[in-house]
């Protein structure tokens, strides 16, 4: 009797994995996009959610969400803020957040910098 529950629930088992894995959504290809000398290249062009986590002399900035629009041209690429930053940190949406290249293998430089010409009066 306990054979015939094992392997009963055995098969149940088999029938429940093999549903999830027939069921289940390959993820979709990354976009990439060909550059003029033949090497294929992620394209990062479009809007980001980001976490923006402020460190040693930012630090008293904190941590806050926002939006970043990239932009990429063959291997460099720059993003720009869509929301405001929150205070105390006060960089306006539509400036400058990040700039970098890509290689073959991912990133060959980023640089990540505030934008403080164009901060609010208090």
């Amino acid at each position: 009797m306990n054979t015939k529950i094992g392997i009963g629930l055995l098969a149940v088992a088999a029938v429940i994995a093999w549903t999830g894995i027939a069921g289940a959504q390959a993820a979709p290809p990354a976009p990439k996009m060909q550059l003029p000398s033949e090497v294929a290249m992620w394209d990062l062009s479009e809007d980001w959610d980001i976490i923006v986590e402020n460190l040693e002399k930012w630090a008293q900035d904190g941590t806050y969400p926002n939006v970043f629009r990239i932009t990429q041209t063959g291997r460099a690429f720059s993003a720009i803020r869509l929301r405001d930053n929150p205070p105390p940190s006060r960089e306006l949406a539509g400036t400058p957040s990040l700039q970098g290249e890509l290689e073959k293998t991912g990133f060959k430089s980023v640089k990540s910098y505030k934008c403080t010409r164009n901060r609010r009066q208090l």
